[in-house]
């Protein structure tokens, strides 16, 4: 009988001068979206970090927000999307 061991890694926050891709153009670092946030609001887990980064338009891989922004006017996204309020084709 084969037993193996599960091993957890604990999340740790990235340092202060990662740079992430804003939206509409251009980098921000974590230190600055943190600037204004309580301390008890700072991320604690991958979900904090990832509503973080979602309220500031922020992503951590440029290639990524590239192709989510490429989906997100879409045709087919529009399409689907049109009758919800706030939206509108650009």
């Amino acid at each position: 009988m084969t037993t193996t061991t599960a091993t957890t890694t604990a999340w740790t926050m990235h340092v202060p001068d990662t740079i992430y891709y804003k939206e509409g153009g251009g980098t921000t670092m974590l230190a600055a979206m943190l600037k204004d946030v309580p301390l008890d609001l700072c991320p604690t887990d991958q979900e904090m970090l990832e509503d973080l980064l979602f309220a500031h338009a922020a992503w951590e891989d440029g290639d990524e927000m590239l192709a989510a922004l490429a989906m997100r006017h879409s045709d087919d996204y529009m399409r689907n999307a049109e009758h919800e309020p706030g939206l509108k084709r650009i």
